[in-house]
C-alpha cells in the first residue's frame, strides 16, 4: 500500500474514530474494561440448528453460559441452564409496544416475564442508551458501545478503541455484540455454539419474484414469504445478501480484536460458515 493511501486511510479513520467516540460518550453509560483480569471462560449460545447436537447440561457443568435475543421464550431450557449472561441487541426489545406486531409484542412480553421470575444472578448486556424495564434484583446491566467503526485496514487503531469500549465494529449479529463484550472484558477463552451462519442457504425466489425462506433454528422451523412480510422488498435481494457479507466481515474484525486482547475464541459449530476462529469438537470439553 502506498504511503499516500495509508495517510488518507489514517485521516479517514481519525475522523470516523472521533465521530464514533463522540457518539459513545454522548450515549451515556457503557461498560469499561476490568482493571483486574480474571481467567474467565464463557460459552455463547447462538440460535443455529447445530445447538441441538450438544449436551448443554454437561457443558453447563464446565462453563458459564451467555444466551442471546429470544432464547428465553424459544427454549424451555432457559430456567434449567440458568445463564450468567444474556445479550439483547435486536431493536425490537427497546421500541414502544405499538411499533411491534402482535406476535413480536407477545414474544417480548413473555421474555420480560421470564426475566422477572429469574432467581439467579444474571448480567443483561444491551447497546448503550437502551435498556429493558426490568427491576429484578438478580439482574445487573452492562452496555456495549453504539459508535460503529470499521475499515479493512489499520486494525490496531480500531482495536484500541474497541478495547476501551469506545467503538464497536458493528452489531449486525447479536453474537458479534456478545464477542465484543467478552473480548473487551478479556475473558480467557470464549466458546461459541449454535453459530452456524448458514441462513443464506435457505432463500428461494419464486415465479412472482418473491423471496421465500425456510429458517431453521435449534427450536424449530419458520416458513416465511419475505417479500410479502416486507423484510425483503421485491428487487432488493442483493441488498439483503450484502448484510451477510457485512456480518462475516464483523466476525473477521472480532478475530483481529481477540488476537489484540490475547483472548482465545473457539467455535464448537463444526459446519459453521465462520472461518476465522479455531473449531473444536464440543465433546473434547466434556472429556478434558
Amino acid at each position: 500500500m502506498s504511503i499516500i493511501r495509508r495517510v488518507l486511510i489514517l485521516m479517514y479513520l481519525l475522523v470516523k474514530g472521533s465521530a464514533s467516540v463522540a457518539k459513545t460518550l454522548l450515549n451515556g453509560k457503557r461498560s469499561r474494561p476490568d482493571r483486574v483480569v480474571e481467567e474467565k471462560e464463557i460459552l455463547i449460545l447462538g440460535n443455529g440448528p447445530s445447538l441441538n447436537e450438544l449436551d448443554l447440561f454437561a457443558l453447563r457443568e464446565k462453563l458459564d453460559f451467555a444466551c442471546v435475543n429470544w432464547f428465553a421464550v424459544q427454549s424451555s431450557l432457559f430456567r434449567k441452564l440458568k445463564p450468567c449472561y444474556y445479550v439483547l441487541i435486536d431493536g425490537d426489545f427497546f421500541v414502544k409496544e405499538e411499533m411491534l406486531s402482535e406476535k413480536k409484542r407477545d414474544s417480548r412480553n413473555r421474555l420480560f416475564n421470564e426475566f422477572n421470575m429469574i432467581d439467579w444472578s444474571m448480567v443483561v448486556i444491551t447497546p448503550q442508551k437502551y435498556r429493558i424495564e426490568i427491576n429484578n434484583p438478580y439482574i445487573t446491566y452492562e452496555a456495549v458501545s453504539t459508535g460503529r467503526l470499521y475499515n479493512d485496514y489499520l486494525y490496531k487503531f480500531m482495536n484500541f478503541l474497541y478495547s476501551k469500549n469506545l467503538a464497536v465494529c458493528g452489531l449486525q449479529n447479536v453474537v458479534v455484540g456478545a464477542l465484543h463484550y467478552f473480548i473487551m472484558k478479556k475473558f480467557k477463552t470464549i466458546y461459541m455454539a449454535g453459530v452456524d451462519m448458514s441462513e443464506f442457504q435457505v432463500y428461494k425466489v419464486d415465479g412472482r419474484n418473491h423471496v421465500l425462506a425456510e429458517y431453521t433454528h435449534f427450536y424449530g422451523i419458520d416458513y416465511v414469504d419475505c417479500t410479502e412480510t416486507g423484510s425483503i422488498p421485491q428487487g432488493e435481494f442483493s441488498r439483503w445478501m450484502g448484510y451477510y457479507v457485512r456480518m462475516l466481515k464483523e466476525f473477521y474484525c472480532m478475530s483481529q480484536f481477540a488476537a489484540y486482547q490475547s483472548v482465545k475464541v473457539i467455535n464448537l459449530s463444526e459446519n459453521s460458515f465462520i472461518d476465522v476462529f479455531e473449531k473444536q469438537d464440543w465433546k473434547e470439553l466434556i472429556d478434558g
